[in-house]
């Protein structure tokens, strides 16, 4: 700090004192500016507000404030993450996009496979009736949803066969939470029945016989 009080002292020597202080208060702001135009952000980037642009500290490159404000920005960094199956951060990801673009629904379908490759059937339920509810004819939803309820049932199914009526009888009914098909939910509902009535469970098996 010294040797700029030399410099800033020898250059006042050719100067007029009025602009000295002009020039010494310019420099002085930029030297904070430089100071303080790194901010942290997301442990991933570092915001430079002067070019007011993001750095990608692990892919080394410049993002513009304005792209990464943007839906497409978080979508595909959430498909990044993704193709290196790297769930968590896909997800993550992906709720920035749906958070920036509600409609979005190619967001919320990918979310949901990142959910399912974490086994969170819930969420992954959750997001794929919010693709049906904006576009009710996505075929890779409605096809999804329909594998779910399909693996849960087999699922059960296996557990009836081997006697385990109490496994079955949780799984047929966690399958009834996924869907609203008559045909399927009367499927279940027998099925259910038939295990209570193994359980001797006859007052409730007819209620699901009803169904």
């Amino acid at each position: 700090m010294c040797y700029y009080c030399y410099i800033f002292i020898e250059f006042g020597r050719f100067i007029n004192l009025k602009k000295f202080l002009i020039i010494s208060l310019f420099i002085f702001i930029q030297i904070i500016t430089i100071n303080t135009s790194y901010a942290v952000y997301e442990n991933n980037f570092i915001y430079r507000p002067r070019q007011n642009q993001y750095y990608d500290i692990k892919n080394n490159y410049m993002v513009p404030n304005l792209i990464f404000n943007n839906y497409v920005f978080y979508f595909n960094k959430g498909n990044e993450n993704y193709t290196n199956k790297n769930y968590k951060e896909a997800i993550k990801n992906y709720s920035k996009a749906i958070e920036l673009d509600t409609k979005s629904v190619n967001a919320d379908l990918y979310r949901a496979y990142s959910y399912l490759q974490l086994n969170n059937i819930n969420s992954a339920m959750n997001d794929l009736k919010q693709v049906v509810k904006l576009d009710p004819n996505n075929y890779y939803a409605n096809q999804e949803i329909q594998n779910i309820i399909n693996n849960i049932f087999n699922k059960a199914n296996s557990k009836y066969n081997q006697k385990d009526y109490n496994g079955a009888i949780n799984d047929y009914t966690k399958a009834m939470q996924y869907t609203n098909n008559r045909e399927i939910l009367y499927s279940l509902y027998n099925s259910r029945g038939t295990a209570k009535a193994f359980l001797k469970d006859y007052d409730n098996a007819l209620k699901d016989f009803d169904n």
